[in-house]
């Protein structure tokens, strides 16, 4: 495999190996330092999807688990809670002023 084949920088699903060398990682990291790395990573997609309004992601993530844990199973009636959609999307109808309010 060469540098230029795409493949060879991404992991593929069902890779135990990559797995196994993650958790041993997180083994030997403090659970401070695993908050840290959490932290960032969360940080980071705040402002990369969010344009850092940590608001606007806690709601976004509270939505999209409301719709995860909506019961439904595939019957004809609709879910409860709507998928909120792409972050950029859900952003934009956060931040859109009501024309009809």
């Amino acid at each position: 495999m060469s540098r230029a084949d795409p493949t060879h920088t991404r992991f593929t699903q069902g890779n135990t190996y990559a797995a196994e060398g993650g958790r041993a990682r997180a083994a030997k990291l403090s659970p401070e330092r695993r908050r840290e790395i959490a932290r960032a990573g969360w940080l980071g997609r705040v402002r990369r999807q969010f344009g850092g309004d940590v608001d606007a992601a806690r709601a976004y993530i509270a939505d999209l688990g409301r719709w995860a844990g909506d019961p439904y199973d595939g019957d004809p009636v609709p879910r409860i809670y709507p998928h909120p959609g792409e972050p950029s999307e859900y952003r934009a109808r956060l931040y859109q002023l009501p024309l009809f309010g």
